[in-house]
């Protein structure tokens, strides 16, 4: 695993300003984040510092079986799935829908160039929380790579006490856990994935799930946090008084955020799957922290080869907005003509579904399965090219939205291109929770530029967003005065 050794420092000195006399949670918030942007990613590969902590034994005999071993027969007669993954004419014929092979998507990515450079995230440690962990996890995971021509990999697994407990019949759960590993190994097959297992309360999971990255962060395991939850933020005030922008209940919240960036860890979270929501609505957290890269939805349009038959649209169930809690970041500048005085979301997109996995956790009906995707799946994907990004440097990278708004006015240049076709339309999903909304309110389309719907555009080219991360070119210079140089 890779390291930003001057984290340290960087922690001391923030809790050192928080314990002092008369010191805001808020003041303390700031100094910690400033000392972030003093420090990243000046480390190398020969700056390794921290050691790991170990695993526990109280956690290795807790953990589901890793070893592989494949589940239950399934018996006879049960809908067990796909015995494989339908070809593409196939699925558009029998489902309605277009349906890729992880080559078909890592093709229209441009993954050839740093599969040629032998990057495959080699190194690189990516923690991403999970509600609930089938046991068939591991084993579903290797048929999935075997599949596709993956090498397999061992997953760790880290849980906290409470984490939720396993349903054989919780269907979308196991979807949703094989789909973030999966998502993550097609696009890093080399990377180390730590599944951090997490409780789940319905109706506040934004409120609880952070609890479940924060072992992972102080045992410092990751150097990419992939993130495919949120909560919209005026439900989360409701429902937590006195939680508002420059609050101390914010900076509670967000403080194991800003301890993992002030690591140097890459934060990447899902924009969302509500549509569009209406300015008075804010955004969805931790999607529009200025620490994190939003990863909003896409359509890919893709020939037998994984070549583009048209350029991507909007998924129509994308979610982007402008926070309530967070003013625009210095480097959403140069779109400060969209966000306006408020931090947006997302910043870019990615390929929202459906995508195969192969799922037995419910050993009655074991196969290969559709999963819908949304950005759940967008974020591990984007997740997957930042690790192949640190493997590229040698170090850990730290917060990529500096990066990528670098070249906003030619997002080429990392790799990106603009999507303006497609709209995120609240009107196609109106049983999707959402905070009040004005009477008509449809959402955003996407357009030239950025937008509300897939941020700066999607990426094409990831070779060129690897490198461009890596050395640093398009990354904006910081000074331990202030922001960003202009």
């Amino acid at each position: 695993m890779l390291r930003a050794p001057t984290w340290r420092s960087a922690l001391a000195k923030a809790r050192q300003a928080s314990n002092s006399g008369g010191g805001s949670a808020t003041r303390s918030l700031l100094v910690l984040a400033l000392a972030v942007l003093c420090t990243w990613p000046a480390a190398t590969s020969s700056d390794v510092g921290a050691t790991r902590t170990a695993v526990s034994e109280t956690e290795k005999s807790s953990r589901p079986s890793t070893t592989g071993e494949p589940p239950a027969t399934p018996k006879a007669g049960a809908d067990q799935g796909f015995p494989a993954p339908l070809d593409p004419e196939q699925c558009r014929a029998s489902r309605h829908t277009s349906c890729y092979s992880v080559q078909q998507i890592r093709t229209a990515y441009g993954l050839d160039r740093p599969a040629a450079e032998r990057l495959t995230g080699k190194g690189v440690t990516i923690v991403t929380g999970i509600g609930v962990i089938p046991p068939t996890l591991q084993h579903d995971l290797d048929v999935f790579s075997d599949h596709f021509g993956l090498p397999r990999t061992r997953l760790e697994f880290a849980y906290e006490e409470g984490a939720s407990p396993f349903d054989p019949q919780d269907h979308p759960a196991h979807l949703e856990a094989i789909l973030d590993v999966s998502a993550l190994h097609a696009m890093a097959p080399r990377a180390k994935i730590v599944v951090v297992g997490v409780p789940v309360v319905p109706g506040d999971l934004a409120a609880t799930l952070p609890e479940g990255y924060i072992q992972a962060i102080e045992q410092d395991r990751g150097d990419v946090l992939s993130m495919s939850w949120n909560d919209f933020e005026a439900s989360l005030e409701r429902r937590n008084p006195g939680l508002s922008e420059g609050s101390k209940a914010l900076a509670r919240l967000r403080r194991p955020l800003v301890e993992a960036a002030a690591r140097g860890v890459t934060l990447v979270a899902s924009s969302g799957d509500y549509g569009g929501l209406a300015p008075s609505a804010g955004a969805l957290w931790p999607a529009a922290d200025p620490l994190v890269t939003a990863v909003g939805g896409t359509v890919l349009h893709l020939d037998r080869a994984g070549r583009r038959t048209r350029p991507d649209s909007a998924w129509d169930a994308s979610t982007g907005g402008l926070s309530r809690w967070f003013p625009r970041p210095a480097y959403q500048d140069p779109v400060a003509g969209i966000t306006g005085g408020r931090r947006s979301e997302p910043d870019v997109g990615m390929f929202a579904g459906p995508f195969w996995v192969y799922n037995s956790a419910d050993p009655e009906q074991a196969g290969w399965r559709l999963a819908p995707g949304g950005t759940s799946l967008a974020a591990p994907l984007f997740a997957g090219v930042v690790a192949l990004a640190n493997e590229a440097a040698g170090h850990r990278l730290g917060p990529a939205g500096p990066a990528l708004y670098r070249s906003a006015g030619d997002v080429r240049r990392a790799g990106l291109v603009d999507v303006d076709t497609g709209r995120s339309d609240r009107n196609a999903h109106p049983d999707r929770p959402a905070p009040p909304e004005p009477a008509g309110w449809r959402g955003y389309p996407a357009r030239r530029g950025y937008d509300l719907v897939t941020g700066l555009g999607t990426l094409t080219d990831s070779g060129r967003l690897v490198h461009a991360l890596s050395r640093g070119d398009a990354r904006p210079r910081r000074t331990c005065g202030g922001g960003p140089e202009q």
